[in-house]
């Protein structure tokens, strides 16, 4: 057959809104409609676009040659020639800089095709100045090669007409063009992921580019290497069998049948039509990939098509199978032979109808979004003539608008669920690995990872995750939304990409931002609300953000877009439609609009952080977002300044909020991330360390609580009372757990100022440190009002410091008092149901809860207890209070007579505090034992073990009457380990007249019981004496669990 000849029609840039190429002077897009008109630059913003940096080789070398006319005149007619050029392709020309030319492709929204149209004009324009050069003949004396580079990011967009786009993008491709092949065209990461199959390429080493402190992936555009093994579909066997069937059923038809396959780009629709036309033996088949639109190619897509068709039916062949390769595209473009579009369609039914013979034919065009008009004209007739057995696949995000409504079949590709997102990358990261492996051998390149790709710089560089592969994967699936393409960009980034890079895939940069680009504003700016929340928001919520008439309009328009979901459809909450949608639509904020979003989500939220202390985190997030974008803008001022101290505020009520939940280490991630605030001011800064010392003391550190606190009380000037009224009590906590010695101050400035002052967190620390000055002194029925006026000035002050200390010191004032038992369990139960909502809290109470039961004689209660508060401190990581608990169970062994169980807990309570450092009670803990083993009896036997804590009692002041108690029954065994009775009974008998001074009959029966033990040993009159000291607290105190001697 004689091929057509005519004109070939010049196209203009594509529509923007179908894809479809149109005549130069067409207004108005040929196939769906759309005004077609200069391309418009959208206001000032971030974009996502694709440059070329071309640059003349040997320039410095032709201009000192040439006669500066000459040379402007070469010039002048290259510039021309390459502003023609970008033009054509749907660019822009950013600015000329000496004899380079920056273009710009992205910027009006040609999504995802904008790097496809990128490399194509760069190709083109490697080609056509070779031309350029010879037609000039003596004029240039000489070659005239360019280098052209390909990268992709994200750039400032202003309103100029010159310069009008920054970022480190335009440096990237600058670099790497110098890399490039003369007349050739290189392309970073971001630019080949985007390409697909489009380009053959070949990886080359990693470039080292000035200005950059990674070396940079690289590919040049022209033979490609050997492609790495593809990984085949994930999780759509079903939708295989669908599809073949649909297709089996049509082809037994007598007519023609137009089935649509359509998704979310990047969602395996190709992919999965590969694997069902396997199974289409025996069925003429053709396909079409068609070129991106903005490359101009949609004719000589049609002309190639034409073309192998006919070479297959001359060969007898009955299977075509098309994808325009588009480097050097455009030259075919030209020297093609002309014909106008109805020629060309009427040329083109002809040969599939050759090809298919007198059996149906299977025409498949895959991204049907950028069907050709020729083709969409063609594919109109064959789906609306009788009589033709052909089934037409349209494979695409979108159908020519003639099409897109008269789908016999309809089969959308949904994204992957969660279970499959997850195998597919942990199958594309385990195939990484394995090539990683393999980087060190020479003779073996590596792939991408990407399944069809080129294999990738055997040099690149190493994984920068730290993430193992089985939560790499987690993290893939959950980001990518079950969209294949996206997961395979990320798994490619993670061994590419280096710290602070963006991990979002370039597709999605490009797809959903030429998406987000269509919005409205009022879509968009609710998109960007829900990004910025970091979690689901209600209607009512977003009400409060944006003028609520636009509220339920804009998010209608998102759900119907698919770029949100409704995350409880019964309370109207709406959640970007997965991670990567959020990333897209955050990462083309300026930093001020960053800040916007950010401020106004943190005001929304202050009301009800005031309420809901556990808002409090999410607050601080949003401040100290906003405060990070406004640093970068306006550094220093009031605004960036207001934002900081929001920050830290809110930081500081998420760490009490996380203190009185038992999380330390989240206390100490939210001061450290309010001390990373530099304009926190110094009373800020005392709080801090208040907080700190708190989460310190609770794991176990009172040297480094006791230096936070340190700092705040030796400048009480730059701390509020509360802060200084909690830094005397975390002083007394860590300095009784260090050395025991923590005198009471009198007229202690901190407490008086503290008592004074209406902030009711520090008048609950000046009662609380009231109440501890109390218990130490022995005053048990003090202690316990001084905690209650502590717990009356915390009632609705939201979450105060000290709370913990005031609930664990009340309970056990109750037990250790002269409430009566059946009182002080009413009181000690109430008080645990109260903080039932703290894990924490009712640990605290929980030992109280313990003590008290076991004097009830509910002895199986009372160890139950004290299980469950165990086991709360453990899972808080409650390294004191664990120690604490060994303490009270040995108690507990000793209230019920087994003084070796008591001898061994305590002994865990030395070991597990020397451990910590707190060497204090490490000691007492180790005396204590040495008590309960002579109790026992085996320290008389000469078993006893550590009888070295024996060799040097200090005895502590009697205000410090506990640790005195002790100290003094340590000499009492001492003495009798020395037979010396006499000795023994002197030291008891003060134990005796000691505890005598105490007021509490609780607190007084242990160690009156131990007294008791160790009296009878000496077979003098002190044991009568000690017994009934013991008796009468017991019935003053009705207390039933205790085993008196």
């Amino acid at each position: 057959m004689s091929k057509p000849t005519g004109p070939i029609v010049t196209t203009a840039s594509p529509c923007t809104g179908c894809g479809v190429d149109n005549p130069s002077v067409a207004r108005f897009c040929m196939a769906c409609g759309a005004g077609i008109g200069p391309p418009v630059t959208p206001a000032s913003g971030l974009r996502f676009v694709s440059v070329i940096f071309c640059d003349v080789v040997g320039s410095t070398g032709l201009a000192t040659s040439l006669e500066p006319d000459r040379w402007a005149a070469v010039l002048d007619g290259y510039f021309s020639l390459v502003g023609s050029l970008v033009e054509q392709y749907g660019g822009k020309v950013e600015k000329f800089i000496g004899d380079a030319v920056v273009a710009v492709f992205g910027v009006e929204g040609h999504g995802e095709s904008a790097a496809a149209a990128a490399v194509s004009a760069a190709t083109a324009i490697g080609h056509r100045t070779g031309e350029y050069a010879r037609g000039l003949g003596e004029l240039l004396l000489g070659d005239f090669p360019v280098r052209s580079a390909v990268a992709s990011g994200h750039v400032a967009v202003s309103g100029r007409t010159s310069s009008f786009v920054i970022g480190s993008v335009l440096n990237r491709a600058a670099r790497l063009q110098q890399y490039a092949p003369d007349d050739g065209v290189i392309v970073d990461l971001a630019t080949r992921l985007q390409l697909q199959d489009h380009f053959p390429l070949r990886a080359i080493e990693p470039v080292t580019a000035k200005g950059f402190a990674q070396s940079v992936p690289a590919w040049i555009v022209g033979p490609a290497g050997a492609p790495a093994p593809g990984t085949g579909t994930v999780g759509r066997t079903g939708l295989v069998g669908e599809l073949a069937a649909r297709i089996g059923t049509a082809a037994a038809a007598t007519g023609p049948t137009l089935i649509l396959v359509g998704g979310p780009s990047g969602v395996g629709k190709s992919r999965l039509v590969a694997e069902v036309l396997d199974h289409c033996t025996g069925l003429a088949t053709a396909v079409l990939r068609c070129p991106p639109a903005g490359t101009g190619l949609g004719l000589l897509a049609c002309f190639l098509f034409l073309e192998e068709i006919e070479n297959a039916a001359r060969q007898g062949r009955d299977r075509v199978d098309v994808t325009v390769q588009l480097t050097g595209a455009s030259t075919r473009a030209e020297q093609a032979p002309a014909q106008d579009r109805g020629e060309l369609g009427r040329a083109l039914t002809a040969a599939l109808d050759r090809l298919r013979g007198p059996g149906p034919l299977l025409l498949v065009v895959e991204h049907s979004e950028w069907t050709p008009g020729a083709l969409a004209d063609l594919l109109d007739e064959l789906t609306t003539t009788p009589g033709r057995p052909v089934v037409v696949l349209l494979v695409g995000v979108s159908a020519p608008e003639a099409l897109a409504d008269r789908g016999d079949h309809r089969l959308t590709v949904p994204p992957l669920g969660r279970a499959d997102a997850r195998r597919l990358a942990h199958r594309l990261l385990a195939a990484q690995h394995d090539t990683s492996a393999a980087d060190h051998s020479p003779s073996r390149p590596t792939g991408t990872g990407v399944p069809g790709h080129d294999p990738a710089p055997p040099t690149a560089p190493a994984p920068t995750a730290s993430l193992a592969p089985d939560s790499a994967a987690d993290e893939i699936a959950l980001r990518a939304g079950g969209i294949p393409r996206y997961i395979e960009q990320m798994v490619v980034l993670r061994r590419f990409a280096q710290p602070g890079d963006d991990w979002a895939p370039p597709s999605a940069h490009a797809a959903l931002g030429a998406r987000l680009d269509r919005l409205d504003t009022g879509s968009r700016d609710l998109l960007v609300l829900l990004a910025a929340a970091g979690r689901d928001l209600s209607l009512e919520d977003l009400g409060t953000l944006m003028a609520p008439d636009r509220v339920a309009v804009a998010a209608a328009d998102l759900l119907e877009a698919g770029l949100v979901e409704s995350a409880d459809a019964h309370k109207g909450r709406l959640a970007p439609a997965f991670p990567v949608v959020a990333e897209v639509a955050l990462r083309r904020l300026t930093r001020s609009e960053t800040a916007d979003v950010h401020a106004r989500l943190a005001r929304s939220l202050e009301p009800v952080a005031e309420r809901r202390p556990a808002v409090a985190e999410l607050l601080a997030g949003h401040w100290e977002a906003a405060h990070t974008a406004l640093r970068g803008v306006e550094p220093g001022s009031d605004r960036t300044a207001r934002a900081a101290e929001s920050a830290v505020t809110a930081f500081g009520v998420a760490a009490r909020f996380a203190l009185s939940r038992g999380r330390p280490e989240l206390v100490l991630t939210h001061t450290g991330r309010a001390r990373a605030l530099a304009e926190a001011d110094r009373a800020q800064g005392a709080d801090l360390d208040v907080l700190e010392a708190y989460a310190l003391g609770s794991q176990g550190m009172p040297r480094a609580a006791l230096e936070r606190v340190e700092r705040v009380l030796s400048d009480p000037g730059r701390a509020a009372p509360a802060a200084r009224i909690h830094a005397r009590l975390n002083s007394l906590y860590s300095r009784t757990y260090l050395t025991g010695d923590a005198p009471a101050v009198p007229d202690d400035p901190h407490y008086l100022a503290a008592v004074a002052s209406p902030d009711p967190e520090a008048r609950v620390g000046a009662h609380l440190y009231a109440g501890l000055q109390s218990l130490r002194a022995g005053d048990h029925p003090a202690a316990e009002r001084a905690l209650r006026s502590a717990l009356r000035s915390a009632d609705g002050a939201g979450t105060c410091l000290g709370l913990t200390e005031v609930y664990a010191n009340l309970a056990m004032a109750l037990v250790n008092g002269d409430t009566p038992v059946p009182a002080a369990l009413a009181d000690c139960e109430r008080l645990h149901q109260e903080v039932a909502g703290s894990r924490l809290l009712g640990s605290a109470t929980g030992v109280a809860l313990a003590l008290v039961r076991h004097m009830s004689g509910d002895r199986a209660a009372a160890d139950s207890a004290m299980d469950e508060a165990e086991g709360g401190l453990r899972d808080l990581g409650q390294g004191t209070g664990a120690a604490t608990i060994a303490g009270w169970r040995a108690v507990l062994a000793a209230r019920s007579g087994d003084w070796g169980a008591a001898a061994d807990w305590w002994t865990v309570q030395g070991d597990r505090c020397a451990a910590l450092g707190m060497a204090r009670q490490a000691s007492l803990s180790g005396l204590q034992a040495e008590l309960a083993r002579e109790a026992s009896g085996e320290g008389r036997s000469g078993g006893a073990r550590g009888g070295s804590a024996l060799d040097e009692v200090a005895v502590p002041p009697a205000e410090a009457w506990a640790e005195h108690t002790v100290a003094l029954q340590a000499l009492a065994v001492r003495a009798l380990r020395a037979d010396d009775p006499e000795s023994a009974a002197t030291h008891l008998d003060a134990v005796v007249r000691h505890l005598g001074t105490v007021r509490g009959s609780g607190a007084v029966i242990t160690p009156l019981l131990c007294s008791a033990v160790l009296a009878r040993r000496t077979g003098l009159p002190v044991a009568g004496r000690a017994l009934t000291a013991l008796r009468r607290a017991i019935k003053a105190k009705q207390d039933l669990g205790v085993r008196a001697p």
